[in-house]
Order: structure tokens, then sequence, then C-alpha cells
């Protein structure tokens, strides 16, 4: 199919010629000519796309972004040279092919590309990838913090109080284009969009001047105001050596102001202070990138154009059947030190029976058939089909080139590259286990004899063990390449959890016999190192089937925050404090009913002389859910859920116990927000005890809760108060902009109600001076209030 792009007219009337250009390529269903359809695809689900230049027959790099068999899909293509006039072609329909390296190596982005985020999760939800080839995957301040939505190309992230941890981007030349597109939902002031701790050099959709987009070297430059809310931009800002200059929507924004050039390098992040934890940005970004060169104009308008305006930046000609034959190399298996057999795809024939041809030898002859040691041909043939060649009598230690070839009566293709093999020796090294409480990766080293290290070499591993990839430990490829001149390379291996789990698992890499000789050792283990809570000295049940809601229904409640309470009894073994070995609670775990696979949990108040209480987030919560808890055991460590948030999912967007925090004039948030209280003073409102733990007396006080942030308009709002007053205006929450304020005492006396727009009252305010459980639950046009007593009665039950 025949792209072009005579949709590339700047307003200058001039227009570049623009040097490799990563031009979107958007693929839908037609049904023009011979017609695209992703059913067309012979190696799915895209592993036979592939794009040439004009001639049919240089092939070119493309990465996809998001394939999506039901709708539209998009692709980044590297075009040499994007002029009005330049044309390009897709092609598919091969089967038996595999996906080029470039789709996944960076290829696409030329080196002054630093970082390209297409805003996609990465295969760890808590990541975002990364597609240059300086490979810095993006890190959420927590799961779903910020959280994958639709974007203007394929997917892009919400920011609501939440960040991208970018630390590894780097660019010491001082020229900076930093690019995205935006949809802000709020045009305050500290709304940064970019922040680097060396520099330092910040970008703000909102700058400390509140309505003004602009660039900080130390002092704000502002642009002008902020541009429209709720509406996607493109947005462009070029820092050079003495100036700086903001481009939206493929127009100047504004002057070029005066500015002191700046380094990036240190902590960086996306949507948030270098830190991570302040200056929120409040809205939706996607596609962003940061490149070491002033791009220009031209090249700005044609990324805006190309990407905000697709079908009239590029037409697409009516699909038509590929002449040509289409062949590519394959891995060479079974590799002794004398022998291999060599391995290729005749994937689409063309439109006459193709020959195909292998070629082989100890230097690369390239496409010129003289200049190789060896050949073999097959007879021709109609339809797609895989070949294999086995040789014999090669030389051990040694490094061999191949490349296959097709030819029919429409011409002569070979494949995309040589390719290498080597009968010399690999072979694996542990470096060190998983160990999440030591904070250890799980490390191994992939070697070759010096001897044979001057060309990349790819391997392949497999995979076995009793842990769970992409459930206990962060899945691997199955490959790894070592670079040229490089005797070996590392690979590493992450666990997903939190912390340990409670019995040992194991995962096995044994190199296989693809592209080298495999030597001992071509196998190790790695182990995630356990807990083996079967060796600690007490574990006790827990079960809830109190959990018989009135409707009884009982639902499964999934990542339900539990409330577990210990004190001392002598049921069974007993639980005591002083059974603890590693103080004062560190020895605690919780687990599943298989009392392997551990829990978050966080303690919020621990009291040997009495009741203890702890959170533990329990992914399925029924009647029926069985979880244990251990303890006694001695030098061990807290896990980092404990203070890390993990308890609470990413719905919530703040939980308060409501104990004092650091000093008497805070209270802590345990969400991953961190969004802490400040009281109106020392001691005002005081600690006291409450229903759970610790709580605070209020009297003709307040708690500072601003940096909350909660964009949706559905919101629970869960609270244990006791009041000794039912008079008007007692506000238990009030936020500034929205306006949402609740009122145990509404501005009427003795009712509870909710103001937004107006007042809406739920009914008499409840009893004073008696505990009770309130939730509000707002929706997009009504609102609910649920009042639950103090009731004494078991919800869970302990075993011995």
């Amino acid at each position: 199919m025949p792209i072009t792009f005579s949709g590339y007219t700047p307003p200058d009337g001039n227009a570049e010629t623009l040097i490799d250009f990563p031009v979107l390529v958007v693929l839908k269903e037609t049904e023009e000519g011979a017609g695209f359809s992703y059913d067309d695809f012979l190696s799915p689900p895209y592993n036979d796309l592939r794009f040439t230049a004009d001639d049919k027959k240089t092939l070119l790099d493309f990465e996809v972004d998001l394939w999506n068999p039901d709708g539209d899909s998009f692709v980044w293509v590297r075009v040499p040279e994007l002029t009005a006039e330049t044309s390009i072609y897709a092609c598919w329909k091969s089967g038996g092919a595999e996906l080029p390296v470039c789709t996944s190596d960076g290829s696409v982005w030329e080196e002054n590309f630093k970082g390209v985020w297409h805003m996609n999760d990465g295969l760890d939800p808590l990541t975002v990838q990364e597609s240059t080839a300086n490979d810095i995957t993006g890190i959420k301040l927590a799961m779903g913090l910020p959280a994958q939505v639709t974007g203007i190309i394929g997917n892009a992230q919400l920011f609501q109080s939440s960040s991208i941890d970018i630390t590894g981007l780097k660019n010491l030349n001082k020229t900076h284009t930093i690019s995205m597109w935006i949809n802000g939902a709020s045009a305050a002031n500290g709304l940064y969009v970019f922040d680097t701790e060396k520099g330092r050099l910040l970008c703000g959709w909102g700058s400390d001047n509140k309505g003004k987009v602009g660039v900080y070297d130390g002092t704000w430059h502002d642009f002008g105001a902020t541009p429209s809310l709720n509406t996607w931009h493109h947005l462009v800002y070029l820092c050079d050596l003495t100036s700086t200059t903001l481009y939206l929507d493929g127009e100047q924004y504004g002057s070029t102001l005066t500015y002191n050039s700046k380094t990036i390098d240190g902590a960086c992040c996306i949507g948030a202070r270098y830190s991570l934890k302040t200056y929120f940005f409040s809205g939706i970004i996607d596609e962003y990138s940061v490149s070491s060169t002033i791009r220009s104009p031209d090249w700005i308008w044609a990324c805006w154009k190309n990407q905000g305006d697709n079908e009239n930046f590029s037409v697409h000609g009516a699909p038509f059947l590929h002449s040509l034959p289409y062949i590519s190399n394959g891995d060479v298996t079974e590799v002794t030190a004398n022998t291999a057999k060599l391995n290729g795809s005749l994937s689409n024939p063309g439109n006459s029976d193709a020959t195909v041809t292998v070629y082989w030898g100890s230097t690369d002859g390239g496409t010129d058939p003289e200049i190789w040691d060896n050949f073999h041909t097959w007879d021709p043939t109609a339809e797609p089909i895989d070949f294999s060649h086995q040789l014999t009598g090669l030389t051990q230690n040694s490094i061999y080139y191949y490349r296959f070839k097709a030819e029919n009566t429409e011409g002569t293709v070979f494949a995309h590259s040589t390719d290498i093999f080597t009968t010399g020796d690999v072979w694996l090294e542990k470096i060190s286990d998983i160990d999440i409480i030591n904070s250890e990766l799980g490390k191994l080293l992939f070697h070759r004899s010096s001897s044979i290290a001057q060309e990349p070499l790819k391997l392949f591993y497999d995979l076995s063990g009793t842990a769970t990839p992409d459930l206990e430990y962060i899945a691997i490829s199955g490959e790894i390449t070592l670079p040229a001149g490089e005797t070996t390379v590392e690979l590493q291996i992450a666990s997903k959890l939190a912390h340990p789990l409670g019995a040992l698992r194991t995962i096995t890499l044994s190199i296989k016999p693809v592209n080298a000789r495999p030597t001992a050792p071509s196998s190790v283990t790695i182990n995630m190192i356990p807990e083996q809570l079967s060796t600690w000295d007490k574990k006790i049940s827990i079960t809830f089937n109190g959990f018989t809601p009135p409707d009884g229904e009982g639902s499964v409640l999934e990542d339900f925050p539990a409330l577990v309470v210990f004190s001392e009894t002598t049921l069974g073994a007993g639980f005591r404090y002083n059974d603890f070995k590693s103080p004062p609670w560190h020895d605690l775990r919780f687990t599943e009913e298989d009392q392997v696979i551990p829990l978050d949990y966080e303690v919020e108040l621990w009291d040997i002389t009495g009741s203890s209480f702890v959170w533990v987030r329990i992914p399925e919560l029924t009647a029926d859910t069985t979880i244990y808890a251990f303890w006694g055991q001695s030098n061990v460590h807290a896990p980092v859920t404990t203070t890390n948030g993990a308890v609470w999912g990413s719905s919530y967007r703040a939980v308060w116990h409501m104990n004092d925090g650091t000093s008497t004039a805070n209270i802590l948030d345990s969400s991953t927000n961190r969004v802490h209280g400040t009281k109106k003073s020392a001691n005002s409102p005081i600690e006291t005890e409450g229903v759970i733990g610790m709580a605070q007396t209020f009297e003709n006080n307040f708690i500072d809760i601003t940096g909350l942030v909660d964009l949706d308009v559905i919101h629970t709002l869960s609270m244990w108060l006791k009041s000794s007053s039912r008079a008007d205006r007692l506000y238990p929450f009030d936020v500034e902009l929205g306006r949402f304020a609740f009122g145990w005492g509404s501005d009427n006396a003795g009712k509870i109600g909710l103001y937004v727009d107006r007042q809406y009252l739920f009914g008499d305010t409840p009893t004073v001076d008696t505990w009770h459980h309130l939730t509000l639950l707002a929706g997009n046009s009504t609102a609910s209030l649920l009042v639950m007593w103090l009731l004494n009665r078991p919800k869970s039950v302990y075993g011995a």
C-alpha cells in the first residue's frame, strides 16, 4: 500500500526536507483496491508488517505503538527524507515472518532523541515504556498514579496527584526540545510537566504564576496564558543556549524569551517536581519526548499535523498485491562445535515461482553472491515455505555469516540483513539471587570467549522453575544480545512482590543451542529467597464469616483493607507480645490461605499492653476467606508495604488514621499520595483514643489537607465520627474548588447534608456522643449517606 505525505505544507510555504523524521502511520481496515484487513496478516498479530522506501526494496525501521484489530492501529516509521513528494510502502500478508529488531531496539528514533514515551503502561503496570535505545523506563508514583487512559494516539496517562520518575534521562549539551500532547484540567499555579534536579530546568503548564505557561531556569519566564482546558494541545518547549521558545499546536506561542541554558541530569520527573511528591500537573499527557537538539519550526509543525490531523497529512493509496518474493533469515539451530542448521522463511513467493538460495561463510558477502564462500539452492516453489540446510565440517570457535535470497520473474530480494552464528562457547554465571528484603535483584552473566566477540550475538534461553512470571517476577523475554566487542552481558530479574514469599521459588535459565554452542554451565537457577514461614514460631488462621451484609448477597470484595485486631490470649499456643523476636512487630507476616503468597499490611497502632490494630489488603474477601498471620522470627525486617501505602488501592486518594504524625502538629496520609494533614497548631486538634487506635478531638480547630485531588465526579467519603453537638454549620469536610462540603450539621441545625451548588439534606443529624460510621457516596447526579452504629459483635474469627 503506497503512503504519501502531500499534507506536509507548513505555513511558511518553503518546507524543508526533514531528515530521519518519525512519521505516524495510522492503519485501518479498507476495501479499496486489494483491501486492508487485519485478517490478511499471516504472522499474527503483525509480525509480517514491513515498510519500504519508494523502491519497494529498501526496508524502513518502524515501531508499533498500538495494534488494534477492532479499530485504528498506530505505527511509527523512520523516513530518511520527508517532503510532500515522499512515498513509502506498507507491506503485509506473509506467513512465518518474525518481527524485525527495529520494532523494539529504538531504531526509529534518531540519536538526538534522548527519551520517547508513548505513555503506554509497560509489562509491569507500575512502569511506562520508553522507546529509544536509551531505555529510560518511567516509574509511576504508585499503581494507577498516573492511570492509563485513551489518548490522542493510542494510550496516554491521566495525572491526578501523580508523577512518572524518568531519572536516567540526561542531556548535558544544554539545548533541548521537550515535546508532548497535553490535555490540562486546571490552570492553577505550580503545575509542572517536566522537572530535572540538576540544572535546574522546569517546564510548567501552570508556572508559579497562576494561569501562565512558562519555563524556569532559576526565574520563571512566562510565554502567556495557560492554553484552553479539557482540549488536546501539541506543546513544544525549545530551550536553546540563550533563549527559550514555546510552540502551541504548530505555531509559536508568545515571544522568544531570554533564558540561561541548563543541563538535564539527576532526578527527572514528568507531571510533578523532581522529588515526585509535589506540584502535580492535573490532566492527560501523551507522546512525550526529549531531544538534544532544537527542532525546526517545520519539524514541529509536521509533528503537530501528522499526529493531530493524520488524515490530512498522509494519503494512503489503494492496497495492491506485491509481486516480489519476501525472504527472511531464521535463527541457526542445533549448533555444535562442527555442525549447525541454517533456517530461513519464504513468507511470500510473489506473483510467480520463487527460487531460494542460502549463502554462508567466514566473511559477509552482503548481496553479492560472488563474495560468499558457500551456497545452497532449493527447487522453485509457488507456496510460502520454511527452509533448512544442515551444515557439517565447520571450524570450532569460529564466527560464520549467512543470508537467504529469493528470486522470481519480477526480481531478486535478499533477507533484510546478514546474520551470524558461532561455533564458539557460550555459558552462564550466576551472580545473585532475588532478595526482596535487602533490595537485591537476581543477576546472571552470559559469557562468550573473546575469540568470537567481534560481532553482536543474539542468544536464546528457556525458562523453567517454580516461580510464576508476571505474577511473582517480572517476565523476561527469552533472548538477549551480546554487543559487539563484549564478552559478557548481564541479565537482571526483578520480583513483582513487595515482600518475600513464604516458601522457596526458583527461576531456571538454560541456553538454547541457537546461534551459538552452549557449554557448561549452560543452566543456572536463580532463587527467590523466601522467609520460610514454616520455620517461624507461631501462626494463626483468620476467617471472616461475619461478612454477612443485610442484603444477603455477600459479594466478593476485591483488594479490601481488612482490620485485624490483636490482643493477648492463652487459646491454643497463645498470642503474646513477647513472642515477637524482631521487636516491636517486624516479624509479623500475613499470607493467603496457601501460607505462601504474602499479603500487604500496615500497622496502625501496636500496643503491647492492650489491643493492636493492623490493616491487611485481601485480594478477594468473602465469608469463606481464610488468611494466616505468622510471627516469631529473629533478625528480620518489616516489609516495605508497611510504609509505602500498598495496602490502599489506587482508588484511595487519601487515608488518615487520625494518629498524630511526626509531631503533634500533623497527621499522616497512609496512601501512596502522601497528602499529609497540617493541624491548626500543635495539639489543635488533640490526639485522643478513638474507635480504632487513636483519633483527633476537634474544638474550634481544623486539619488542612490541601493537596487532596480527585478530578473524577464520583467520590466516597468515609469516617468514624462522634460528636457532642447537633448545631448548624459543623463541617467534617470541605473543599475549595468544586465546591464540595459535607455537614454533620448543615446550615440547618440538626440536619446532616451535602453542599455542592446548593444544600442537600439527608435527614436528622444522628445521635450525639455515639460513634457512627458515616459513608457519603457522591455520584454523577445523586448522593447517598450510609450510617452505621458501632456494634459489639465479631466480624472476624481467629483460630488458635
